[in-house]
């Protein structure tokens, strides 16, 4: 140790570590919101005089909290579970998105199709299924 001018001899004291600010907990994941926004159209065939009408994609989008991403998939409802919880059929996507794709109808019978969104971090686990039929 050595002595200052005016001697005295100074001792470095560790200061005292302050435990630190237990953190907030994250919001629990939730869905705000999933919903078709805009409706699809299967097409029309022109037949005769009919000029017929093009296929219009089906537009869906979502918001979930407590999480950055989701997975999203389409008429596999439990594909997330059933693949080891690393993706959605369709792959993963942020938490907050709005996708456009195509809607396969079949030619004139009516047409099913689901749509399903998980969290892919956060707690708890939350889905949810959307399902849209066209004549």
């Amino acid at each position: 140790m050595k002595t200052p001018a005016g001697g005295h001899k100074t001792k470095l004291i560790p200061l005292k570590k302050t435990p630190a600010t237990p953190k907030t907990p994250s919001q629990p994941a939730r869905i705000v919101y999933f919903k078709v926004v805009r409706q699809p159209r299967c097409e029309v065939p022109k037949s005769g005089t009919s000029p017929g009408t093009p296929a219009v994609d089906i537009q869906i989008a979502w918001k979930v909290a407590g999480t950055s991403t989701v997975a999203f998939s389409d008429d596999e409802p439990n594909y997330y579970e059933s693949h080891g919880r690393r993706a959605g059929k369709l792959g993963t996507f942020p938490a907050v998105d709005t996708v456009s794709m195509e809607f396969p109808c079949n030619d004139g019978e009516e047409t099913t199709h689901s749509y399903t969104i998980d969290n892919m971090s956060g707690a708890p686990h939350v889905k949810r299924t959307i399902k849209y039929t066209l004549p």
